[in-house]
C-alpha cells in the first residue's frame, strides 16, 4: 500500500494535469505550463528534503551530467526519485529517494505496517513539514551503469514531452494513475519532460517512456512491502 505524499491542493492540481496529459493535451494547450508551473514546483520540496537543490538551479562542471527521474504523483503513492550523476569520464553513480507523508498520530494497522516496512529498508529518514525522505538500503546493490545505459538506449535524453505525441484513441478521462517527470542537466543545459500513464498511448515514444518508468519506478526505485 502507499500513503499520501503531497498536499491535498497539490494532489488535486496534479490529478487534473495527469488526466489532461494522458488524454492528449497539446503543446498549444499550454503543456509547458504543466511541466514548469505544476510538476517542477511539486518536486522542489522533496529535493531539498533529500539535501538537493532543484536541478534547474544546480550548477555542474563541464562534462558532467545529472538525471532525476521522479515517478508517482498519484493520489495514494510515495513520490520516488532515481538520480544519476555522470562524471566527465562517463562513470555513473546513482541513488534512490522516497518522499512520503509522516505517519499519522493515530495510524491504522495497515499504516503502522507500511511505515515499519519503510523504516526497516531505509538507511536514513529526513523529516520536515510533515514529510519524510527515505534512501532505501537496497539501492546500494543496484548496477547503476547498467540501469542508466538501459534507459539511455530507450531514449532517456531524447524523448519528447508527451504533449507533442498524437492523442490516444480513447475518449474517457483518466483521473489518476502514475506520472513520470524526467529532469536532464548537461553542463548549463537543462530540460524536463513529463509522461502520464504512457501505457494508454500507442506512440513508440510512449512505449519507451513506459519502459523507463518501469525501470525507475518498478525496478530500482521500489521499496518492498511484504
Amino acid at each position: 500500500m502507499g500513503t499520501r505524499s503531497l498536499s491535498l491542493a497539490l494532489l488535486v492540481t496534479l490529478a487534473t494535469a495527469l488526466s489532461l496529459l494522458a488524454s492528449g493535451v497539446s503543446a498549444e494547450d499550454g503543456a509547458e505550463r504543466y511541466v514548469s508551473r505544476i510538476f517542477l514546483p511539486s518536486v522542489e520540496a522533496p529535493a531539498k528534503l533529500a539535501g538537493l537543490q532543484p536541478l534547474k538551479d544546480t550548477s555542474l562542471q563541464p562534462g558532467e551530467r545529472e538525471v532525476r527521474i521522479w515517478t508517482g504523483f498519484g493520489v495514494i503513492d510515495e513520490l520516488r526519485m532515481v538520480r544519476f550523476s555522470i562524471d566527465p569520464a562517463g562513470h555513473v553513480r546513482g541513488e534512490v529517494v522516497f518522499t512520503h507523508s509522516a505517519m499519522p498520530k493515530a495510524p491504522t494497522e495497515d499504516e503502522k505496517y507500511y511505515y515499519s516496512q519503510m523504516a526497516k529498508q531505509c538507511k536514513a529518514i529526513g523529516t520536515s513539514d510533515g514529510q519524510e525522505s527515505c534512501r532505501p538500503v537496497s539501492a546500494e546493490h543496484v548496477d547503476w551503469e547498467m540501469a542508466y545505459h538501459s534507459m539511455v538506449e530507450l531514449g532517456l535524453w531524447d524523448l519528447p514531452d508527451q504533449s507533442t505525441l498524437p492523442k490516444p484513441d480513447r475518449s474517457e478521462m483518466i483521473m489518476d494513475g502514475l506520472a513520470m517527470l524526467v529532469e536532464l542537466r548537461a553542463g548549463e543545459d537543462y530540460r524536463a519532460y513529463v509522461y502520464s500513464n504512457p501505457g494508454f498511448s500507442n506512440a513508440p515514444e510512449a512505449h519507451k517512456a513506459t519502459k523507463i518508468m518501469g525501470i525507475a519506478g518498478g525496478g530500482i526505485g521500489r521499496v518492498e512491502i511484504r
